[in-house]
């Protein structure tokens, strides 16, 4: 078999350690703030994210990188001999998807798919091509697994407030008020078109609904138990910890990896947004 390059965008969540420690070559995308752009992870953290929004009021805007950078990204690892793989974020959130379309279009040996997904649901998808790259499939098998297995995600998070969605002109102020009002906190779904939608509503403090939606996530059937990521954009240790435990201590999963959510997702859903992303089995999604 030829040489797989596994390459992705940087709204996958998966940060430095699990880049270098799978050999994952991430893209990232840009964060406009206070007049000036940053590279997503490289030149800017999501705690920067937070500092602007309480400076300024006004929630920074995340682009995605241009067909150029893509190609300028692949075009060394053709020349090497690599076939690419590039799993992309939900093209219903960002353009990402459509410029590495553009630029694959140049370039022999690039297959691009669309997850359907953000954060590490997307990641728990480029693990798998991961694995099927290091046991020597082919660029055209992990790309048609990949495809068929974006609909066994399950990803649905949990909001503290809609203060992001607002401020970013995703809901109305009658939404966020009586949101804020009811101290409802949203569950939002994503399905396998990558669409979203609220599935369900928490009431109470934060910490009270975080630990009722980790129980929520875990009483759905068909569970993949090979791996689940615990995500979140900055929630306090001890809720962390306590959501992390009710994870482990379910004994559903072989492994738990808890991760800090990037600046794409910080963005739009801002602090205290909690995810548990996991795959469900094939028997569901037939």
């Amino acid at each position: 078999m030829g040489k797989i390059l596994i390459s992705a965008d940087s709204a996958c969540d998966l940060f430095p350690d699990l880049y270098t420690q799978f050999n994952i070559h991430i893209i990232p995308l840009s964060i406009h703030m206070e007049g000036k752009s940053y590279l997503d992870g490289i030149e800017i953290k999501p705690d920067d994210i937070y500092a602007s929004v309480l400076r300024c009021k006004r929630i920074p805007a995340t682009s995605a990188p241009a067909p150029g950078t893509f190609y300028m990204a692949w075009k060394p690892y053709i020349q090497q001999g690599y076939e690419i793989v590039h799993l992309s974020m939900n093209s219903r959130f960002s353009c990402s998807y459509q410029n590495a379309k553009i630029a694959a279009q140049e370039l022999l040996g690039v297959s691009v798919i669309d997850t359907k997904s953000i954060s590490t649901a997307m990641g728990l998808l480029i693990l798998q091509a991961v694995r099927m790259r290091d046991e020597g499939a082919s660029a055209q098998e992990i790309t048609q697994c990949v495809r068929k297995m974006r609909k066994r995600l399950r990803t649905e998070f949990l909001l503290d407030t809609l203060e992001y969605a607002h401020k970013g002109g995703r809901c109305s102020v009658l939404q966020m008020f009586g949101a804020n009002l009811l101290r409802l906190h949203p569950c939002l779904k994503l399905n396998e078109r990558g669409e979203l939608s609220v599935s369900k509503k928490f009431r109470g403090s934060f910490s009270l609904a975080a630990m009722e939606y980790t129980r929520y996530m875990l009483d759905f059937p068909h569970i993949d138990g090979k791996r689940v990521f615990v995500s979140h954009t900055g929630i306090s240790a001890p809720v962390l910890d306590r959501v992390t435990e009710q994870v482990k201590a379910s004994g559903m999963f072989q492994e738990v990896l808890v991760t800090r959510s990037g600046c794409a997702i910080s963005c739009h859903g801002g602090p205290n947004t909690l995810a548990v992303f996991y795959m469900t089995t094939a028997e569901e999604s037939e």
